[in-house]
């Protein structure tokens, strides 16, 4: 059941799947363009170690069960996470973070579901 399901998410059109031959390309260019805007001095060096890429793991979904919410099994919700720790983009979601945590929190409102 609890595959079947995963499944059944992974195939309903919201994610993507990432052939492995695929990620050191992606790898190389988002170094290449971080290094680019520090060569033109867009980004400073503190800027451009923060972003550039330093893991080599495509990201992996997995599923948890919603337990918290009293249903029978065979109708228990999941929820999807994505892991992308360690993955081309990791460090650059990370700064991002940082920049966009504090702006986001003055904004009077909230996320009800992301899928």
């Amino acid at each position: 059941m609890y595959i079947e399901k995963n499944e059944k998410f992974l195939n309903s059109g919201l994610f993507e799947e990432i052939p492995e031959n695929d990620s050191e390309h992606k790898f190389n260019s988002l170094n290449y363009f971080a290094h680019k805007l520090w060569k033109k001095q867009e980004i400073t060096q503190n800027q451009f170690d923060q972003v550039k890429h330093t893991g080599h793991r495509t990201p992996f979904a997995f599923f948890l069960p919603k337990i918290h919410k009293p249903k029978p099994f065979y109708n228990l919700k999941l929820r999807p996470i994505v892991s992308s720790v360690e993955s081309f983009n990791y460090n650059l979601a990370k700064y991002l973070h940082k920049i966009l945590y504090n702006h986001l929190k003055a904004i009077n409102g909230k996320f009800l579901d992301s899928f």
